[in-house]
């Protein structure tokens, strides 16, 4: 009976519907396969092996939810499974919501939908890769039902908000959708104007609704939880209220953004190059040459409400990218660093360094950087605690008073590890710890005699030492209960199983350090050998 059910289900599903899924599921896998056969770790994955998701801070009330999928852990294989499931399911509705026939142009559609960056980026947050898929799934959905209208559109509200919940620029992939589906009905000769003029206010309200209860849910999630949202990218200022006064002016600058993203190369995208460019405008004059050409076959011209409210969809279609997407990038290039070379950083995004610093005056103004002080005289970004003020000058340090104090502190370092050891008696865990402990005086020592190393161990330093003891300690404290109840014993495995990888992390380190040496030892020997055989001190064979 069962069989027969499925075999019903699988007659129900339309042939572009079914390329669709099996072609965003192939190009998925074939794509980000070593993605989900491997563990890359980075900062933020490393700081949420314990963590289930509690997001609410960052707006993200439903992600909780979300990552069930995947029980709050990093398991590449599983989290790749789910991820691609839910990105074949969005591409088969999303054929079908735009009445793509073609199984060939359906397939291509879902290749595209799992290869397109922005899904590789997401994979780099392994640990919330499936909960963000079931975002996008969701926004689909909610644009299919949407359509639907009357009890289909008030779920489709609820999904927006469950989709935006988990990650708030998923509201993007709606918002793009119902553009689209608005466009087709305009080339659709069966529509009439009317018919197409309610879809899109149905299509408008549902996705003004659906961010008005997305909102509501926060404030509610906010207030039981006796929360307050992060300051990071100005999302505390979400909770004091919206600023519409502003949208117009906010509006116009998305578009000359785009306008800059696309066709300016180094004004917005460090991507784009004039060859880019090239392709971007072709691409454009591609796309409006095949919408003219179809309102001239069909003869849809002739009704005026097509061809201006298929420019009308095409003009809004274009806006989607603003400065958010440099200021990410500029976050992740800052860092943990509280000084910034001003004219690094630009070379590192290939723009100006006038163009730079107008965007991180902004970031300074909006909050995006909380503390911070641009001093043009020497050219660098301060972040420090005292806000706009330039930091006062500091003496010149004694050398050697410098590097006793280096010392000390790499010194109570490696007594903080070697007293979390001795508090733990398990073997295995004991000689982790123990390898932790001489890697780590290893690199200090390494740093100690080559001084002009130290930027290379800054993430070190600030972030993956420190997380590790942390995480040592927290080990230590699981251990001294005494009751082991599961969550405690699952925990200490945890971290035993993270210090494996901490040590092959570590190692790696150690090894970058002594990369430009091995180099400069090679060039010489190079050289060396070069040098005896022209004098004739060797022959040359002994070196072929």
């Amino acid at each position: 009976m069962l069989d027969d059910k499925l075999k019903a289900l699988w007659t129900r599903i339309s042939p572009p519907q079914k390329a669709a899924f099996f072609g965003c599921l192939l190009s998925g896998y074939l794509v980000h396969l070593y993605v989900f056969t491997n563990i890359i770790p980075n900062s933020d994955g490393l700081s949420r092996i314990f963590d289930p998701q509690q997001m609410t801070v960052s707006g993200r009330w439903f992600l909780h939810f979300a990552s069930y999928f995947n029980g709050f852990t990093q398991m590449p294989a599983v989290i790749g499974l789910f991820s691609v499931l839910f990105l074949a399911l969005a591409a088969a509705l999303a054929v079908s919501l735009l009445g793509i026939r073609s199984r060939a142009l359906s397939a291509l559609s879902g290749a595209l939908m799992a290869a397109f960056p922005a899904v590789g980026y997401t994979f780099l947050y392994l640990f919330t890769a499936s909960a963000y898929c079931f975002a996008i799934f969701l926004a689909v959905l909610s644009v299919s039902l949407a359509r639907r209208g009357r009890w289909h559109w008030l779920a489709g509200c609820l999904l927006l908000a469950c989709s935006m919940g988990t990650y708030q620029a998923y509201v993007t992939v709606a918002i793009g959708l119902s553009l689209l589906v608005i466009f087709r009905e305009t080339l659709d000769p069966s529509a009439s104007f009317s018919a197409t003029l309610r879809l899109g206010v149905r299509l408008m309200l549902f996705l003004a609704a659906g961010a008005v209860l997305y909102y509501g849910i926060l404030l509610v999630f906010l207030q039981v939880k006796d929360l307050e949202l992060l300051s990071y990218l100005g999302m505390d200022a979400a909770s004091s209220g919206y600023p519409f006064s502003r949208l117009p002016g906010l509006l116009l600058d998305t578009y000359k953004q785009v306008a800059a993203f696309f066709f300016l190369p180094g004004s917005a995208n460090t991507f784009t190059s004039g060859w880019m460019a090239v392709l971007d405008l072709a691409a454009l004059a591609l796309g409006g040459g095949c919408f003219l050409l179809c309102m001239g076959q069909e003869g849809l011209w002739r009704a005026r409400w097509r061809p201006l409210g298929g420019l009308a969809m095409l003009i809004a279609g274009i806006g989607g990218r603003g400065r958010g997407e440099r200021y990410v990038n500029y976050l992740a290039y800052i860092g943990a660093n509280r000084e910034v070379d001003l004219a690094r950083m630009a070379a590192a995004f290939d723009v100006s360094v006038r163009k730079l610093c107008k965007d991180l005056r902004h970031m300074l103004a909006k909050g995006i950087l909380p503390t911070g002080y641009l001093d043009m005289a020497e050219g660098k970004l301060y972040l420090t605690e005292m806000g706009y003020r330039a930091p006062e000058p500091e003496e010149e340090a004694d050398p050697q008073e410098k590097a006793e104090q280096d010392a000390q502190r790499e010194d109570a370092i490696l007594r903080e590890i070697r007293q979390v050891n001795d508090e733990i008696p398990d073997e295995r865990m004991s000689a982790q710890i123990d390898l932790i402990e001489r890697l780590t005086a290893q690199i200090f020592n390494c740093v100690r005699q080559h001084p002009e190393k130290l930027s290379q161990i800054r993430q070190f330093l600030n972030y993956y030492l420190p997380t590790t003891i942390k995480l040592m300690e927290q080990y230590v404290t699981l251990q001294n209960q005494n009751v082991k109840t599961e969550n405690i014993t699952e925990g200490m495995q945890k971290i035993e199983d993270l210090l494996d990888k901490v040590i092959v992390a570590f190692q790696r380190q150690l090894d970058a350090l002594f990369e430009s040496d091995v180099v400069d030892i090679t060039a010489d020997i190079r050289v060396m050998e070069q040098m005896m055989a022209s004098e004739g001190l060797t022959n040359k064979k002994d070196f072929a």
